[in-house]
């Protein structure tokens, strides 16, 4: 009984100092927006200051940086250490021009199974023009993984993102326009349903997230032919998928989706951030509503945290804000990194550390709550 008391006090006192430390956060910023640099001296720059990256990825104890042409980075961010480059699968020759967001888009990492997306260009050939990429040696030596896409006389394929479920690693999403699904890990892939169920105009997904809150759901959001959003999920592992129109999402015509985000802890709630709102579910996707105040901008990239619930931060450009009441009332804003544009931010939910994108160089703000 003298043992259990210990603990119970031990216990008390954790939750106690986490209670203390959110109280101080909301009390110092709860205007409803809070302009300015107060968290700027705690960003960090962790390196590739030359390098635009498009998206990060996590997958302890690596960090992965999507750098499009210029391939795809790692670092160790357990440890003291540079990045490593790991390559660029599918590069263009040097006298080939590429577009900003052609190479390298995505990265799926089970342990020392890592699965490549890429995004081709004017051109392609057998050797280059692969949308899907896999090393089964932690990235040492990759080879092509798109068996079951090409079909016909297209000699090519494209991928604009891939994920693979935290729930059953042998199973994927990729997408580029059309959705393909994998039951092997990424070694051969097929067509889930038929395409033209997602209407007669022509999709263009860009994104697919796995819910790590919520088993067997996924998501891919992208721009119909016209510039319309699409948003659709999967509730079933991607087997079939369920098409959201602009109305249900209360949105605007020709608005756009540019992110999404799912709460720590409850698996109902899903954050997206669009034009001119950023709009939340608190249903598993039911219905929509708006967060936002009149005075807010409008959110381009957003992350949560992993484990705890309504704590979310959000960049309007190149700026990020942190709202710890799931992007309600609650805004305090942590300053730029460098004052260029932010493209991709991720949380490591170990430490609480926050991790930036920006137009040139990868970022880190520290965990200051101590939770």
């Amino acid at each position: 009984m003298k043992h259990s008391g210990v603990r119970s006090r031990s216990r008390w006192t954790t939750h106690s100092i986490v209670a203390i430390i959110l109280l101080g956060l909301q009390l110092g910023c709860e205007k409803p927006l809070m302009i300015g640099h107060q968290g700027a001296s705690q960003w960090e720059g962790i390196g590739l200051d030359t390098v635009r990256v498009t998206r990060l990825v996590l997958s302890a104890p690596y960090l992965y940086a999507c750098a499009g042409p210029r391939g795809l980075y790692r670092r160790n961010i357990r440890a003291a250490g540079a990045w490593e480059y790991l390559g660029s699968p599918g590069l263009p020759p040097s006298d080939v021009q590429v577009g900003l967001y052609d190479g390298v888009t995505d990265v799926s990492v089970i342990g020392s199974d890592i699965l490549v997306s890429f995004e081709g260009f004017l051109g392609a050939t057998s050797d280059h023009g692969v949308g899907l990429w896999r090393s089964t040696d932690a990235g040492h030596t990759f080879a092509r993984s798109d068996s079951g896409i090409i079909a016909g006389l297209v000699s090519f394929s494209y991928a604009s993102s891939v994920v693979r479920s935290p729930f059953d690693p042998a199973i994927g999403i990729a997408i580029w326009g059309s959705i393909y699904r994998t039951t092997t890990g990424g070694t051969s892939w097929y067509y889930p349903q038929p395409q033209y169920e997602f209407g007669s105009y022509e999709p263009w997904f860009h994104s697919v997230r796995w819910q790590s809150t919520g088993h067997d759901r996924v998501w891919i959001y992208g721009v119909a032919y016209g510039g319309a959003s699409l948003l659709a999920v999967s509730t079933d592992a991607g087997q079939t998928w369920k098409r959201y129109s602009l109305a249900q999402l209360g949105l605007e015509e020709n608005c756009v989706i540019f992110d999404i985000g799912f709460d720590g802890t409850d698996p109902g709630v899903v954050y997206l951030a669009t034009c001119p709102h950023l709009i939340k579910s608190t249903d598993d996707g039911e219905t929509w509503f708006s967060t936002q105040r009149p005075e807010e901008p409008v959110y381009r990239t957003l992350a949560t945290h992993p484990r705890i619930h309504d704590l979310v931060y959000l960049s309007p450009g190149s700026t990020v804000f942190r709202s710890t009441d799931g992007a309600r009332t609650v805004f305090c804003s942590l300053g730029s990194p460098n004052g260029t544009m932010i493209r991709s931010m991720i949380v490591d939910g170990a430490v609480g550390d926050l991790y930036v994108a920006a137009s040139t160089g990868v970022f880190r703000f520290k965990n200051v709550t101590g939770y």
